[in-house]
């Protein structure tokens, strides 16, 4: 029997693995996948960034009391557009 990683409830969390797969615009199975080996460090600091509820919110024991998630999250995650923007004001930035 394969075990299941603690990213597993984070997955849950954000709307299961439907949810998260759309989110990144992959296959279910990459994010099914996530469940036994993690989610990828590139794609938790952007989950960190869009949702830091299911983050600050969750212990080892799920969601702190009273903690309430949206499990529809697509108004929440930024368009293309706006992320270019705020790509390309940070590479400003640096110079």
């Amino acid at each position: 029997m394969e075990s299941i990683h603690p990213d597993s409830l984070k997955i849950d969390q954000l709307g299961g693995t439907a949810a998260v797969a759309r989110l990144f615009g992959i296959a279910q199975p990459s994010v099914t996948k996530w469940r036994r080996t993690g989610i990828p460090s590139a794609r938790l600091m952007y989950l960190k960034l869009i949702r830091p509820d299911v983050f600050d919110g969750l212990s080892q024991d799920g969601p702190k009391a009273g903690h309430r998630f949206n499990a529809d999250f697509s108004a929440q995650v930024p368009s293309s557009s706006l992320m270019s923007g705020v790509l390309a004001t940070s590479k400003k930035a640096d110079l």
